[in-house]
C-alpha cells in the first residue's frame, strides 16, 4: 500500500520548492483549496495543463441500503467532486511500470498465474505469465504460484 502525504508535508514541500516560508506556503494551499471548492460549487470545471481536470459530477437519486440494518433508504440526488488525470500525469505515475510486458490471457478452466521478477529488473513490481494446468512452474525463489480468479462470464462459458 502506498504512503499518504499529509497536508503539512505538502506545505513543507511547496515552501521548499518555492523557496518561501511555510506560513506563505500554507496560505497559498488554503487559498488554492478555497478557489477549487468555490469553482466546483458553482458547477464549473478546473483544467490544469499537464495535470488533470477537477469536475463536479451529478448523481441521480437512487435506492440504497443501510449497511448495518439492511433498511432500504432513498439516497437523494447530489453532486460529487471528481478528478480525471491527463495523459502527462498518467505517464509520470506509470513510469516505474514501463518495463512490464503485457500479454493476452486466454480463458481456461483454472489456469495458474505465475508472478515472477525479471533478474534485470529485481526490486521492481512483478509481472504475470500464464501456465497451462499440466505445465510445471519453473523452480525459483522469485516465483509464487496461485490460482487465477475466474469471472462469471468464464464460468458461464465453461458450463455451455
Amino acid at each position: 500500500m502506498s504512503r499518504k502525504t499529509t497536508y503539512n508535508e505538502m506545505v513543507q514541500s511547496v515552501a521548499q520548492r518555492a523557496e518561501t516560508t511555510q506560513t506563505d506556503a500554507d496560505r497559498f494551499m488554503r487559498e488554492l483549496v478555497a478557489v477549487v471548492e468555490q469553482t466546483l460549487a458553482t458547477g464549473d470545471d478546473i483544467q490544469l495543463a499537464g495535470f488533470g481536470k477537477l469536475e463536479s459530477r451529478f448523481h441521480k437519486a437512487r435506492a440504497g441500503r443501510h449497511p448495518q440494518t439492511g433498511e432500504t433508504l432513498q439516497i437523494p440526488s447530489h453532486h460529487r467532486a471528481a478528478f480525471k488525470p491527463f495523459k502527462a500525469l498518467k505517464d509520470v505515475v506509470n513510469a516505474p511500470f514501463l518495463h512490464l510486458e503485457a500479454r493476452p490471457v486466454q480463458p481456461k478452466s483454472n489456469p495458474l498465474l505465475v508472478v515472477r521478477e525479471r533478474p534485470e529488473h529485481a526490486g521492481n513490481p512483478p509481472f504475470f505469465i500464464e501456465l497451462d494446468e499440466n505445465e510445471a512452474a519453473p523452480d525459483s525463489d522469485l516465483i509464487r504460484v496461485r490460482p487465477s480468479p475466474i469471472t462469471e462470464r468464464q464460468r458461464d462459458t465453461e458450463k455451455n
